[in-house]
């Protein structure tokens, strides 16, 4: 659970990141929850998957805000990832074409996060979920393999 705090007198900049190795090669999909407050200030808060062999996504978490006119009061965010008010907006970024071995870098980076127009807000980000998603040629690959075992099992009986 991080809070990128926009009500400072100055502007600061924050990043959150972590990095870990991918397994095996594919395609790797990122869900996490987001809250941005309707009165949050910032140049720029972003959310990106980026891998080391190449591939990345990113997505503006500032285009994602609390709908106006939501009974959201704030504060707390004591029940993030539920349905109904306080909101959270699941986000979801994915690539393709990761190598075994490539370094995957999950990162949140606020750019100048100033005082807000209203009372103090903030940006929240938690509950990350990385995984790789199985792809149907290697599904089918298998398949085949399979397949291929029951035919020549068979051709090996009935030459008995």
């Amino acid at each position: 659970h991080r809070a990128f705090l926009g009500n400072a007198q100055t502007p600061v900049s924050s990043n959150l990141s972590q990095s870990v190795v991918a397994p095996a090669a594919g395609k790797y999909l990122l869900l996490f929850d987001s809250i941005v407050e309707q009165n949050f200030t910032a140049a720029s808060l972003v959310g990106t998957l980026a891998s080391s062999g190449g591939p990345s996504a990113t997505v503006d978490l500032l285009a994602t805000k609390i709908p106006a006119g939501s009974s959201y009061t704030g504060g707390g965010f004591a029940n993030i990832g539920a349905a109904t008010p306080p909101y959270n907006i699941q986000q979801m970024l994915m690539i393709s074409g990761v190598n075994a071995g490539d370094t995957l870098t999950v990162s949140v980076a606020m750019t100048n996060g100033i005082a807000g127009t209203a009372n103090p807000q903030s940006a929240v980000v938690d509950n990350f979920r990385l995984t790789l998603i199985p792809e149907p040629s290697t599904a089918v690959l298998g398949g085949l393999g399979l397949i291929g075992l029951v035919i020549r099992r068979r051709a090996a009986r009935s030459e008995v």
